[in-house]
């Protein structure tokens, strides 16, 4: 794994998301999103996951209107 492939912190992400860090954490943590640690314990993603991170909010805002 290279740090290149994974540049994105968890504050990059939720900035370029428009949400909070505790959501995206949330959807690292539940397998939604990928991540690696750093040796610091740093979070870190790939350079698609605030877009990825926009779908899965707005698919969960479609299917709360549905039910």
């Amino acid at each position: 794994m290279s740090e290149l492939e994974f540049p994105e912190t968890t504050g990059s992400v939720s900035r370029d998301a428009r949400c909070l860090p505790d959501t995206v954490r949330r959807y690292a943590d539940s397998g939604l999103i990928e991540y690696r640690r750093l040796a610091d314990g740093t979070r870190v993603f790939r350079p698609d996951a605030a877009a990825h991170v926009r779908q899965i909010m707005a698919q969960r805002r479609r299917n709360s209107r549905v039910a």
